[in-house]
């Protein structure tokens, strides 16, 4: 794989001379008598859907996890420079919103603790049934280079690619199910149920909402390409499609096979969780507007 890596950066590298030295030898020419475009400082603005995928991995403990996919939004301002006609760099600040509907067919767990009475105990409860949203807000920051060509005609075709620093601004989950609970008393050979007062009922509906535990910041990868079009010497109009995935798992719980779902019928705890990683996937369109400054 390493030798291989290296023609990718001896074929870039030599793409990059290729583009400066073009630039050097057609620094004032025009094209078929329009005006060439030399601006290099930009700020613009840009939104658009995206359609975003939750990949888990869940914990050994766990079974039968799945997610649905579901569409996402988002809008940027951004900066930019291109240091020759064809090279850029692009900055800014990103809105991005992502939502994700969990589900859960059947879950069983027990765990050993102690009652009211100091009485030791194994606590078991199954589930079913159990649906989780999930909402993360997102504030990037990315760091992109763009590779434009005919950058002197008035329509061009342009490749990007980068990396996006993440700072989640919210997590927010809304979990559902129904369990049971029970306790079985080894001292005492007996197995405890139907006993609402001491904690111990059989199929409740459970439901609550919570906060996302989410590592800050996090990092993704991504890349595009799109057609460009200048409505006047200083305004341009882009249209591209971008892939974007995480680099890193942006759940901050902590791994762990002694990960509990629920251990009474007042709360049950994010599905993220029951997770060794969990990143996102993106694949957008994106519309934008460029001003270019001089």
């Amino acid at each position: 794989m390493k030798p291989k890596f290296n023609h990718i950066l001896y074929f870039l590298l030599i793409f990059i001379i290729y583009l400066n030295q073009t630039e050097r030898m057609s620094g004032q020419e025009t094209v078929e008598g329009k005006k060439v475009y030399f601006s290099k400082f930009f700020v613009g603005i840009s939104a658009g859907p995206a359609f975003g995928s939750e990949i888990n991995k869940p914990l050994n403990s766990i079974t039968g996890l799945t997610s649905v996919d579901k569409s996402t939004y988002f809008a940027s301002l951004e900066l930019g420079y291109f240091f020759t006609r064809h090279l850029g760099f692009t900055t800014g600040v990103e809105y991005s919103v992502y939502s994700s509907d969990l589900s859960l067919k059947d879950y069983s767990n027990s765990f050993t603790t102690k009652d009211a009475d100091n009485e030791t105990y194994e606590k078991r409860i199954t589930g079913s049934d159990i649906k989780e949203t999930q909402t993360i807000n997102y504030l990037k920051v990315p760091v992109e280079l763009c590779i434009r060509f005919s950058p002197d005609r008035r329509l061009g075709f342009f490749i990007f690619g980068g990396a996006d620093v993440l700072f989640p601004v919210k997590g927010a989950y809304d979990g559902s199910g129904t369990f049971s609970y029970t306790g079985f008393y080894p001292a005492y050979n007996v197995t405890f149920q139907n006993l609402p007062a001491y904690g111990f009922t059989n199929n409740t509906p459970v439901s609550t909402k919570g906060s996302l535990t989410l590592n800050s910041p996090s990092f993704e990868g991504f890349a595009g390409a799109g057609f460009s079009c200048f409505i006047t010497s200083k305004m341009q109009v882009l249209v591209s499609a971008c892939y974007a995935r995480s680099l890193s798992t942006i759940s901050g719980y902590k791994s762990s096979d002694a990960y509990q779902l629920t251990s009474d019928s007042s709360v049950i705890n994010s599905l993220m969780g029951a997770n060794s990683e969990v990143t996102l996937q993106t694949i957008g369109a994106k519309l934008a507007f460029r001003f270019y400054l001089k």
